[in-house]
């Protein structure tokens, strides 16, 4: 099943609950004093949003890629987003199967996020990512870090990679 069937399936059965809140716009940084980030999925700046395009992808620290294959809506919206996603370790092959791939949809400017989207893994370094709810308009980053199968502790991933979203009212 694609993005895009999930999504239309997921957007049909889901009760939504609205909440109004106030965008990201001009909300200090977080981080260092310049704004930007060090992390295993590279510097990035708050104030950097990446343009979406089909098959994007980046590298992490230790050489891990992952790419988004797939988005539905594309670009990430308001809302729930769909992810078809692909992850391939150092020497470029399908990951363990074990690997465990852990994704937090977070809003930098403000230091939250929101609930951990349904992650499916499929086999062969492709991964289905469901309802990741960027939930208000802003500045999103989603981190993928992939998890040791041996011990899957969060703060010492294989690596981690991070996109980096401007999402809109619209």
């Amino acid at each position: 099943m694609t993005a895009r069937t999930r999504h239309s399936l997921f957007a049909a059965t889901l009760v939504s609950v609205t909440a109004v809140a106030t965008a990201c716009g001009d909300d200090a940084a977080t981080g260092s004093e310049d704004g930007t980030h060090a992390g295993a999925g590279g510097a990035h700046s708050d104030t950097e949003c990446m343009e979406y395009s089909q098959g994007m992808q980046h590298v992490g620290a230790n050489g891990w890629t992952v790419s988004i294959d797939d988005a539905v809506p594309a670009p990430p919206a308001l809302g729930d987003n769909a992810w078809d996603v692909t992850v391939l370790d150092a020497s470029g092959g399908a990951p363990d199967e074990e690997v465990t791939l852990l994704v937090t949809p977070e809003m930098p400017a403000h230091g939250h996020g929101s609930a951990a989207p349904t992650v499916s893994k499929l086999g062969s370094g492709k991964w289905d990512v469901d309802a990741i709810n960027l939930r208000m308009p802003g500045q999103w980053t989603v981190t993928f870090a992939m998890l040791d199968p041996v011990t899957p502790d969060p703060d010492k991933p294989l690596d981690s990679v991070t996109f980096s979203f401007c999402v809109d009212t619209e």
